[in-house]
């Protein structure tokens, strides 16, 4: 679950306000955020994903603003370095490997073993999205992650993520694409410097 109560946050240096006690809460499912480019949709997702002491680093928060993830979050978007000599297998031992985490099944590669930079870009999104499968983390944040893929990989990257949720992860996932959007049911539109939540 994902709870925010009366969240006042701002960056250091600036007086605009990004949120103005802006409220929410999420159970499982798979969401879609929006808001036009600079509402604060990024910044939402990095609060979410941080500690208490990390949320000070990145800005100005109010005291009474509340932000409360119980679960393991993981945060993905578009900065993920891909080491392009290695290939699946070893890209995802590496990752397993720097996160100290321990698969409970071995994990099947997706595609033909080739270096990862043969690979297009829906294609090394896909392999994360099924790396997250085997993961199955509680919180899943995506930064604009399946934004930009080609028509061939959205309803793939769709399935995984419909897939984890019905499995009871909470998928939260920014994006202003209109082939994205439509494909969403439960959507979180900041407005305002508010969230507002809205299901189809």
């Amino acid at each position: 679950m994902i709870k925010v109560s009366n969240l006042t946050f701002q960056y250091s240096g600036d007086d605009r306000l990004i949120f103005d006690q802006a409220s929410l809460t999420l159970e499982a499912g798979l969401w879609l955020l929006e808001g036009e480019n600079g509402s604060g949709k990024t910044t939402l997702l990095k609060l979410l994903a941080s500690n208490a002491e990390d949320r000070k680093k990145l800005g100005s928060i109010a005291d009474e603003s509340v932000i409360d993830v119980s679960e393991e979050v993981v945060l993905l978007d578009n900065q993920l370095a891909i080491p392009g000599h290695l290939d699946e297998a070893s890209f995802v031992n590496y990752l397993l490997s720097i996160n100290d985490v321990t698969l409970k099944q071995p994990y099947q590669p997706k595609y033909e073993k080739k270096p990862l930079y043969e690979y297009s870009t829906g294609e090394q999104k896909m392999v994360i999205f099924q790396l997250l499968s085997y993961l199955k983390p509680d919180v899943l944040l995506l930064d604009e992650y399946i934004s930009n893929l080609d028509e061939e990989h959205i309803p793939e990257a769709i399935a995984y993520l419909e897939s984890m949720a019905n499995k009871g992860c909470l998928i939260l996932c920014s994006s202003n694409e209109l082939d994205i959007r439509g494909r969403f049911s439960h959507k979180i539109k900041i407005v305002d410097r508010k969230l507002e939540k809205n299901v189809e």
